[in-house]
């Protein structure tokens, strides 16, 4: 891929996509521990609010991603909701793993069995090698390489999977709908003629 087709992170900061997402994700951070209050089980309302927290967070990042893969650059506000998605999840990943496991791994294979225990602790760590090569990546590394192909596909999966097809409750299910039509809005808008594309 040419290097016009490159798209380096802003030197500006704070950037306008740095501000809206940083906000974004205080906002939803702040709800998600204000709003488990209302309930009885604190630990278990915090973890699924950060879950879905971050699925919000990462929904308009893999929009920007299905649209654009290998036809536009990967932009600031694409690697800002990528970014700040991502430290939902550790957010997330905390409150799973020292509240509602006290700190111990081999319990969450146990509760959740071998591939879903797994694919939590490999999404994590995949993810985050992502956001820093977002970052970081020489100038020769190509766009849109095998890291971030393969860190989308399991991104939309897990979510898929976790939010959708478990359907652990209606917040869930409909954030993962939300998710999923979003994925699907951008796939279909790569298969429109250009200018109507553009126009969408």
């Amino acid at each position: 891929m040419a290097a016009a087709d490159r798209s380096f992170p802003s030197t500006a900061f704070p950037s306008t996509a740095l501000l809206v997402t940083f906000g974004c994700f205080s906002l939803l951070l702040a709800a998600s521990i204000l709003l488990s209050l209302s309930g009885d089980d604190l630990d278990f309302l915090r973890t699924h609010a950060t879950a879905w927290s971050m699925a919000l967070l990462a929904t308009p990042a893999m929009y920007l991603f299905s649209s654009r893969y290998r036809r536009q650059p990967l932009d600031d506000w694409w690697r800002w909701l990528w970014t700040f998605g991502w430290l939902m999840n550790l957010v997330h990943f905390y409150f799973g793993l020292f509240h509602l496991h006290d700190g111990q791994p081999l319990t969450v294979f146990e509760r959740q069995g071998f591939v879903l225990a797994f694919t939590i602790f490999f999404f994590t760590g995949l993810w985050g090698i992502d956001v820093i090569a977002a970052w970081w990546r020489p100038g020769w590394a190509p766009p849109y390489g095998w890291l971030d192909s393969a860190t989308f596909l399991v991104a939309f999966v897990t979510f898929f999977i976790s939010l959708v097809i478990f359907n652990n409750d209606r917040m869930s299910f409909v954030i993962g709908l939300i998710m999923t039509f979003v994925v699907v809005a951008a796939l279909v808008r790569r298969l429109l003629p250009a200018e109507l594309g553009q126009a969408a």
